[in-house]
């Protein structure tokens, strides 16, 4: 029983981990991922906007967009 329990309570763990994350998922783009990832802040509703007050995110776009000023 105690064995039952355990499992039990992992699944429903997992169930909670996995549910949450497609929620999110339907407001997600392809394309505010590849703004994100290049440094560009995404669109207004989209859930990466609050990433980019990060100071490693900040860091990361100072250096994408000195990277690419010096290819224009």
């Amino acid at each position: 029983m105690r064995h039952f329990n355990k499992i039990a309570v992992a699944a429903a763990a997992i169930f909670v981990a996995t549910a949450s994350p497609v929620h999110a998922a339907d407001k997600l783009t392809a394309d505010d991922t590849a703004r994100f990832l290049a440094g560009m802040p995404p669109s207004a509703g989209s859930p990466l906007t609050a990433l980019t007050s990060d100071p490693s995110w900040q860091r990361h776009a100072r250096f994408f967009d000195a990277a690419f000023g010096q290819l224009e």
